[in-house]
């Protein structure tokens, strides 16, 4: 049996993406999409899902907080050193981004996403 890495996001900006360039003037997108799931009335799990994207970066770059995406790609891990300790990271190398045409990307059914912040829990 081969082994299978295949990661399908749906949800929306937390702030805008951010286009860098590598030093050879590769472009990269990288961004966060927050994930809602209800478990009852009144609680909902939110999961803030890291995204790098190589294909279409330069659009991508232009991203806003809010917008609503459909991501698909690879789980990809790596680590860093940090005061001695090695910190552990994730993220989904996206093969392909769509911006959700359906969705009003400035808001959602209450017409705001005030509930996003700018810091991202990890």
């Amino acid at each position: 049996m081969e082994n299978v890495n295949n990661v399908t996001v749906a949800g929306h900006l937390v702030k805008s993406a951010e286009l860098r360039y590598t030093t050879t003037g590769k472009p990269v997108a990288s961004f966060v999409v927050a994930t809602n799931k209800r478990i009852s009335e009144e609680k909902q799990i939110v999961a803030y899902i890291p995204v790098n994207a190589w294909n279409q970066a330069e659009e991508l770059g232009a991203l806003v907080k809010g917008d609503a995406v459909l991501v698909t790609g690879e789980l990809r891990t790596g680590s860093y050193e940090k005061n001695g300790r090695t910190v552990y990271t994730w993220h989904v190398q996206a093969s392909n981004v769509m911006v959700a045409p359906f969705v009003n990307n400035k808001g959602n059914e209450n017409g705001n996403y005030d509930a996003f912040t700018d810091e991202i829990p990890y």
